[in-house]
C-alpha cells in the first residue's frame, strides 16, 4: 500500500512505497514543481 503526504494547498509531498522506499516533491513559492528526490536502490 502506497502512503502520501499533501501540502495545504494539495501538492504531493512525499510518497511512500510498500517496502518503505520514501519519494519526495519539492515545489516553488508558485507551487510548480522543482524537483523529485527519489530513493537509492542498493
Amino acid at each position: 500500500m502506497y502512503e502520501y503526504t499533501y501540502s495545504d494547498t494539495a501538492d504531493l509531498l512525499s510518497e511512500t512505497d510498500e517496502d518503505g522506499r520514501l519519494t519526495q516533491y519539492v515545489y516553488d513559492e508558485l507551487g510548480q514543481l522543482l524537483q523529485t528526490i527519489q530513493p537509492v536502490f542498493l
